[in-house]
């Protein structure tokens, strides 16, 4: 891997995993399920705004890039450590190691959903990758990365309202296990309001 793309990339690349390994730390659909989400955010904020005051500080245009998802990744870690160690303080549970034989089974019972997830990150988030190799010039690729930060500012604010319906939508659908005309009712009554907003 190093190889093909060059260690200082690649040592950038393996700083820009830790954000989402902070993802997996903080257990979002635990706080969803438990609908304790004020929480969540109290434990992560702290760590964005340290990040966001760290990279205003410590990164100038003679930062080496590797500084930048270092502060980040570290913030964001920190946060997810600190979820981690309310989760098992507040609700008792107890972290265990499963086995290679429970991850595949994982796998295989929820491949629908992990391959929906590909095809969501391959349409929404490559875009700016795909453009690039097709040899787009530097400023419609600009403008349209811009464009792409802007709708998913918006869109990441109307997430905590999904978080918050969807979790209202699988308690009240759980009854209908097939499409009808019922379960289409309450799924508009659902997502009514955040098409209001």
């Amino acid at each position: 891997f190093l190889g093909m793309i060059g260690v200082i990339d690649g040592v950038i690349v393996s700083l820009w995993l830790l954000y989402p390994f902070a993802f997996i730390l903080q257990n979002n659909y635990l706080f969803l399920k438990k609908e304790d989400n004020w929480n969540l955010f109290k434990l992560i904020f702290p760590g964005r705004i340290m990040s966001l005051i760290l990279i205003f500080i410590l990164v100038n245009s003679n930062t080496p890039s590797w500084k930048v998802p270092l502060i980040i990744g570290l913030c964001h870690v920190f946060s997810g450590l600190l979820v981690i160690r309310f989760i098992y303080k507040k609700y008792k549970i107890k972290f265990v190691l499963f086995s290679l034989t429970d991850f595949k089974e994982s796998l295989l019972l929820n491949k629908n959903i992990f391959i929906g997830s590909i095809s969501l990150l391959l349409l929404k988030d490559l875009n700016v990758i795909i453009l690039n190799s097709l040899s787009v010039s530097s400023t419609s690729l600009a403008s349209y990365s811009v464009a792409e930060k802007i709708t998913k500012f918006f869109q990441a604010s109307l997430r905590p309202l999904n978080q918050f319906y969807f979790k209202r939508g699988v308690v009240l659908l759980r009854n209908h296990l097939s499409p009808s005309i019922t379960a289409l009712k309450i799924l508009i009554k659902l997502t009514y309001p955040q098409a209001f907003v």
